[in-house]
């Protein structure tokens, strides 16, 4: 998969999902010939929930090879995919459980089946849709690590449609699985017309015609599956593909015929998702404020890199453009006493008094308030804990003369990775592909980055993905670090030489650079820039 994206960075970006019981990485691949930030649908195949069902990794890979080897080097123009990608941003995840594959077993590594004991709408009484758009909790507790990371991952896309591959029967199923009593009709989504729509046009378009398509509960009734979790909390329309039946893993020699059969009733669903959803999909049931007045939070890093500061703006919203005497915000920090800190006067309005209602609510009072409404907005610093197991959910409360209303919003954390660190006595070059927890113990005895024009010292805290620095060891090891994974990071300048890192494996570009790779001088690139190496560019 990291080979694919090197090769073809220009469509092709590689996103980090979490980590395994067993520490391994769950990765997914972002394609898309859409300029970035346009508003198209976005679209996902995910597969290996379950470790025995090896098929549904190999659709997955095939589809990605097949996407790569049609759209390499600009060509692939006027073909189906080529049309796809233009219109659509496509997530695909081939193994969401790399433990379960390694054991050879449907389970993860607590022996826990990861399609299971979601958030269940139908057990909590959860009527709405979308409803983490408007800062519910994601109800972490319980979870096993792959899905704590899927939840978290799914929550920051803005995912329109997916599909979650299986083996073990021939058919393709939609929300709900699960209903209480005996009335199966509580089974019925408010989007089955649609979900029927999608369904039958992936069995109609697959080469064998698949017969078997029908609401989930009716044909395997389950508690808590993936699909009913994302498009009841996320408003995504998600179907459950199972490839083949009843055995779950037929001979290899039959993937390529697999392959065959599902490719075009996997393109067809693609593009009649593109053609009802052309700006793409988010839900529409999410809860809207009918108040004169009231709050948005916005935060300047999102999702938040734990163990830092972030800043949140509340911005104060007038039905009618006018705003009364005076507001009082209330606040509550996440999780636990001393976990989360909040300082006021960042920037905009600042607060007349405050009161602190419990170790985690805090009252503001705003008087007198700004004649203008877009001048009616207030900043504060927070300060985040290490700690990213718990929720940040943020729920604030807005009160005026004669009323008030209430929202909350959802801060999600980078994900945490580890990295295998290896160096040399002496002085060594390296770069790192996370965020070091500020508990990482480095090796190094002196630091020093390349600044500008000459070489400066530096300190751990300050290290960063994606740069590239000097350290000073006095022997030689290997350590596995822990930090959080960013998705991107910050191009070198033009016009200087810079040490650099990368975060991912990355081709050498061949033009517009000149490389210094162990002492020498490339003019024209070639090979790859590996997490955990650096090298000298200049642009």
């Amino acid at each position: 998969m990291l080979n694919l994206a090197a090769a073809h960075p220009e469509f092709c970006q590689p996103s980090f999902v979490g980590k395994s019981v067993y520490g391994r990485d769950i990765l997914a691949l972002r394609l898309s010939l859409a300029e970035k930030g346009s508003p198209v649908p976005e679209l996902l195949l995910l597969g290996g929930m379950h470790g025995d069902e090896p098929p549904s990794m190999e659709i997955c890979l095939r589809l990605l090879r097949e996407c790569c080897e049609q759209l390499a080097d600009g060509e692939g123009a006027g073909t189906v995919l080529h049309e796809i990608l233009q219109n659509a941003v496509l997530w695909v995840l081939p193994v969401l459980n790399p433990d379960g594959l390694a054991l050879r077993q449907r389970h993860n590594a607590n022996y826990a089946d990861l399609n299971r004991h979601f958030p269940d709408g139908a057990l909590l009484g959860v009527a709405e849709l979308g409803t983490f758009s408007a800062g519910s909790s994601l109800r972490l507790a319980g979870r096993q690590p792959e899905q704590v990371q899927i939840m978290r991952w799914l929550a920051s896309k803005k995912i329109s449609a997916s599909l979650y591959l299986h083996t073990g029967a021939l058919g393709v199923y939609y929300p709900y699985g699960n209903y209480i009593g005996k009335d199966s009709s509580a089974a019925v989504t408010d989007h089955e017309d649609i979900f029927v729509l999608l369904a039958q046009t992936y069995a109609q378009n697959h080469s064998d015609t698949i017969r078997d398509v029908r609401n989930a509960a009716s044909w395997f009734k389950v508690e808590g599956e993936l699909p009913d979790w994302q498009y009841r909390f996320l408003g995504a329309l998600a179907l459950t593909v199972e490839l083949t039946g009843p055995q779950k893993v037929p001979p290899y020699e039959s993937m390529t015929p697999l392959w065959n059969a599902n490719k075009p009733a996997i393109l067809a669903w693609m593009q009649k998702v593109i053609g009802l959803y052309t700006d793409g999909r988010l839900p529409e049931n999410a809860p809207v404020s009918n108040s004169e007045y009231s709050l948005s939070l916005t935060f300047d890093v999102d999702p938040y890199l734990p163990g830092s500061k972030n800043i949140a703006d509340y911005i104060f919203h007038s039905e009618s453009g006018e705003l009364p005497v005076a507001f009082i915000l209330t606040t509550q920090l996440p999780g636990l006493p001393g976990d989360w800190s909040m300082q006021s006067g960042t920037a905009g309005l600042n607060p007349l008094a405050s009161c602190q209602l419990s170790p985690t609510k805090i009252s503001w009072l705003y008087y007198p308030l700004p004649e203008a409404i877009d001048d009616c907005h207030s900043s504060f610093t927070l300060f985040s804990p290490e700690d990213s197991s718990r929720e940040a959910r943020f729920p604030y409360e807005l009160y005026w003369d004669g009323g008030n209303s209430n929202g909350a919003r959802q801060l999600l954390p980078l994900p945490e990775r580890n990295f295998m660190l290896i160096w040399q006595h002496g002085w060594n070059a390296f770069s790192l592909p996370i965020y070091l927890k500020s508990s990482a113990d480095m090796p190094f005895s002196t630091l020093q980055t390349w600044q500008d024009s000459d070489f400066v010292a530096c300190n751990q805290s300050g290290l960063l993905p994606g740069k590239a620095y000097f350290g000073y060891a006095a022997n030689s090891g290997q350590q596995q670090l822990s930090g959080w994974m960013p998705e991107e990071i910050i191009a070198p300048a033009n016009g200087a030489w810079q040490m650099r890192g990368t975060i991912w494996p990355q081709k050498l570009p061949e033009q517009n650079g000149s490389f210094l790779l162990e002492g020498k001088i490339i003019h024209k690139a070639a090979g790859m820039a590996l997490p955990g190496k650096a090298y000298w560019q200049y642009k």
